[in-house]
C-alpha cells in the first residue's frame, strides 16, 4: 500500500470510530433504559427479585401528590397480583364505597342501631373508619359514652375517599336521614385527605372535581372500575425511568427543584381552588337543608410532632371565612400527652393510624363538636 492510499484510508477509519462511537453513546442510554423497565415493571420472578429495591415510586417522581406516583405505585406493589376484573365495592360515580354501605340505595347498614336516637353522620377516610384497629371506633365510643342516650353514629367513611369523595357521598346519603335532624360531620387528615381531590387515581380511579375557565367546577367520575384495565390506560407521563432515576439521585437536583419541574406549583394553586369549593359545598349542602354540621380535623403523627404549620392556620381562616364550624384533634392530642403522659408512640402504635387509644383521645374531638352543638342549642331557647 502505497503512502498516498494509508493516508487516505485514515480519515475513514476515524470516521467509523466516531460513528461507533456515537453509537455506543447512544445504545447505552437504550439499553439501560430497556434493563430497567425490564427490572421495574416486568412479571418475572426474577426480575420482582433483583428489581425489589427499585420499585420504589419516589425513585422517579419527587411528588407523592400526583397520578403518576399513585399509578407507579400500584403497578410496583401489585406486579403479577394485577388481574383484570372489577374489585369488591366498587362504584361508577365514588370509585368505591365501604362495606357496609348499600350500593343501591346508600343506606348504611347499621341505621337500624339507632332507634329513635338523633343520626349522627360521620363522613371521612379510614381514620374516621378506625382502619388501625378492630374495636373501639367512634359509634362505639359514642354509644358507651354520655352522649350516647341523645345520639347514634353511622359511620359513613371509606378507607381511601378524598374530601371530593366525601361531599358526594353525603350528597347520596344525607335526605336518608334528613327527616330526622341528623347532625353531619366531614372529618379529614388535613395533610393528606385534601390532597387526593386533586388525583383520577388514589388505590383505585376516583372521581375529581375540575375548574372550568369561569372558575365553576364540574364533575370528572372515574375513567372505569377495572383496575388493571385502567392502569393500561393510563401509564405514567414519564418518557425515561433511567432519567428521572439519574435527576433523582442523591447527586441530583434539590427535592423542591425536582417538584416545580412536575408541576407542582400549579397542583398547589389547584388544591386551593378545589379545597375552597369543596368546603363551600359541604356547608351549602348541610345549610340548605337546616342541618347541623361541623368539620373534624384530624393530623398526621409526623404533623402532631411539631406547633402548626402555616398551611393548618390557613386552613383554620379559610373555614371562619366560610363561616363553617370545625374542631381541630389536635388541642385534644396535645391535652392527652400533657395529662397523661401518654406518648405518639401509643397514639399510633406501628401504623400510620391511631391505635385503639389514639382514636379515644380523637374522639373527644367529635365529642367536643357534638357538646357545643347541645350548648348553642340551649343557648338559642
Amino acid at each position: 500500500m502505497t503512502s498516498d492510499a494509508a493516508s487516505g484510508s485514515l480519515p475513514r477509519k476515524r470516521r467509523v470510530r466516531f460513528i461507533v462511537l456515537c453509537l455506543a453513546l447512544l445504545a447505552g442510554p437504550v439499553l439501560a433504559e430497556a434493563m430497567l423497565r425490564w427490572l421495574l415493571f416486568s412479571q418475572s420472578a426474577l426480575a420482582e427479585r433483583l428489581g425489589a429495591r427499585l420499585r420504589e415510586p419516589s425513585l422517579f417522581v419527587a411528588s407523592p401528590n400526583t397520578d403518576d406516583y399513585t399509578t407507579l405505585f400500584a403497578r410496583f406493589a401489585l406486579g403479577a397480583r394485577l388481574q383484570p376484573g372489577i374489585p369488591p365495592y366498587a362504584d361508577p360515580e365514588l370509585g368505591w364505597i365501604g362495606a357496609e354501605i348499600d350500593p343501591r340505595t346508600y343506606r348504611h347498614a347499621a341505621e337500624e342501631r339507632i332507634a329513635g336516637r338523633r343520626p349522627v353522620l360521620l363522613y371521612g377516610s379510614s381514620f374516621a373508619g378506625c382502619a388501625g384497629h378492630e374495636r373501639g371506633c367512634f359509634e362505639e365510643l359514642l354509644e358507651d359514652s354520655e352522649l350516647g342516650e341523645r345520639y347514634g353514629l353511622l359511620n359513613y367513611s371509606v378507607s381511601g375517599h378524598g374530601v371530593d369523595q366525601n361531599l358526594l357521598l353525603l350528597r347520596k346519603s344525607v335526605d336518608l336521614y334528613a327527616a330526622r335532624d341528623p347532625v353531619v360531620v366531614l372529618a379529614f387528615v388535613l395533610e393528606s385527605d385534601m390532597d387526593r381531590a386533586t388525583l383520577s387515581y388514589f388505590t383505585r380511579p376516583k372521581p375529581r372535581f375540575r375548574a372550568r375557565d369561569d372558575g365553576e367546577f364540574v364533575l370528572e367520575p372515574p375513567d372505569g372500575l377495572d383496575l388493571a384495565d385502567y392502569l393500561e390506560r393510563h401509564p405514567p407521563s414519564i418518557r425515561s425511568y433511567f432519567w428521572r432515576y439519574l435527576v433523582n439521585s442523591a447527586v441530583g437536583p434539590s427535592l423542591e427543584t425536582r417538584k416545580r419541574w412536575e408541576g407542582e406549583l400549579e397542583r398547589r394553586a389547584e388544591l386551593e381552588a378545589v379545597s375552597e369549593f369543596l368546603l363551600r359545598e359541604f356547608g351549602r349542602e348541610c345549610s340548605a337543608r337546616g342541618l347541623e354540621h361541623f368539620v373534624l380535623l384530624f393530623h398526621t403523627r409526623a404533623v402532631l410532632a411539631t406547633p402548626p404549620q402555616p398551611g393548618e392556620l390557613e386552613a383554620h381562616a379559610l373555614m371562619d371565612e366560610l363561616g363553617l364550624p370545625w374542631i381541630d384533634s389536635r388541642e385534644d392530642v396535645e391535652r392527652a400527652l400533657a395529662q397523661r403522659s401518654s406518648s405518639l408512640e401509643e397514639l399510633y402504635g406501628t401504623s400510620s393510624h391511631p391505635s385503639a387509644l389514639g382514636t379515644a383521645v380523637l374522639f373527644e374531638a367529635l365529642e367536643r363538636g357534638l357538646a357545643r352543638l347541645s350548648t348553642e342549642a340551649r343557648a338559642d331557647r
